[in-house]
């Protein structure tokens, strides 16, 4: 896996972390399988995102080649539309749920119960930049 030294975590993804209503048909759709995964965070945490990589199931070399399921080569979950999603900021346990998320639009892939996996912007998003501040009289031009 990665360079541990700024951290991490290995164990179980819930099933379904998110606030809305658990889908009643979703321990069948599961089949009692579960998700487990390991979060590590390098020397450069926070400041860089941890990788996410799968234990059970780990993706294969069609999985991590084939860009629609949001797989890097070295086996990693791809959680953010870009670098910048991640500002340093956030919790890295947040990735958890975003990767548990990950799985089930991974099963329904597998499953071609939909056709592609979510691209929708997520809760990391950018944040806006300040208004830049704008000297009036004597202070203008001076930083």
């Amino acid at each position: 896996m990665e360079d541990t030294t700024g951290g991490g975590w290995v164990g179980t993804a819930p099933d379904w972390p998110f606030e809305r209503d658990r889908p009643p048909d979703l321990d069948a759709f599961l089949g009692g399988g579960t998700f487990s995964l390991e979060s590590a965070a390098g020397p450069a945490h926070p400041a860089a995102i941890p990788g996410v990589h799968p234990i059970d199931p780990v993706p294969d070399l069609y999985v991590r080649t084939n860009q629609a399921w949001h797989v890097m080569g070295d086996g990693s979950l791809c959680l953010l539309q870009s670098a910048l999603d991640w500002t340093g900021r956030e919790l890295a346990a947040e990735l958890i749920v975003k990767a548990a998320g990950w799985y089930l639009e991974f099963l329904l892939l597998q499953a071609e119960r939909i056709e592609a996996m979510n691209r929708g912007r997520h809760r990391y998003r950018r944040p806006a930049r300040p208004p830049l501040h704008r000297a009036r009289g004597p202070d203008r031009g001076k930083v």
